[in-house]
């Protein structure tokens, strides 16, 4: 090796990295900065969708009714919201009543079902804890009836003598138990957006 190869070889070990620029280093910090209070902005604009959307209101209501009948809260919050938008004096086309949508024929079912009910009348069913208990004891009475949890949602939306039938043809049950086609859109989409709301509330509220 020569010594000017030598020199070369030795004055390029010596040398040092330059240090970055102050300027590109304030600019990296801006940047990182910059991205975590967009990051955190973002959280909080989705936390105040999820709590100005997916309130829990009437609480202890609910709690109260999914104790006393055995139903998950989550669902109970995923019909109310789905049903009413927690409206309390919701009323649908179908006369369905409430924050729970409870029906006058409803209501005369449960009249059968449970001593509790006898004495509710139709304009009760605007009130909110009786039209909450009306509700999940409707989806207890469908529970013990269907057991799948996606069934009883579509007897809640459709009625029972639809889903017997569904249930019946081999077109839309393989099994007599699972839907795994809801012929009516209406209740194809209920279905989807009870269970949208409910893993919400599992999910975010951790509610049972």
């Amino acid at each position: 090796m020569s010594t000017s190869t030598r020199r070369t070889s030795s004055s390029r070990r010596r040398r040092k990295k330059r240090p970055l620029p102050p300027l590109y280093i304030v600019s990296v910090l801006v940047l990182v900065t910059a991205i975590v209070f967009a990051l955190f902005g973002m959280q909080k604009s989705y936390d105040h969708y999820l709590r100005s959307s997916f309130e829990l209101e009437h609480y202890d209501t609910v709690m109260q009714a999914a104790e006393d009948f055995g139903v998950s809260p989550s669902l109970i919050y995923g019909v109310i919201r789905t049903e009413s938008g927690f409206d309390e004096r919701a009323h649908s086309h179908a006369d369905a009543m409430g924050l729970m949508q409870v029906t006058e024929t409803t209501l005369e079912w449960l009249h059968l079902r449970s001593d509790e009910f006898d004495s509710v009348t139709v304009d009760q069913l605007y009130d909110p804890v009786i039209n909450i208990r009306c509700g999940v004891y409707t989806l207890h009475l469908l529970t013990e009836r269907y057991e799948v949890r996606d069934t009883v949602i579509a007897a809640y939306n459709a009625g029972l003598g639809n889903v017997d039938s569904w249930l019946l043809d081999p077109a839309y049950s393989s099994d007599g138990r699972t839907l795994h086609t809801i012929p009516y859109p209406e209740t194809r989409d209920y279905v989807g957006r009870v269970n949208t709301a409910r893993l919400i509330y599992e999910n975010y509220y951790h509610l049972a």
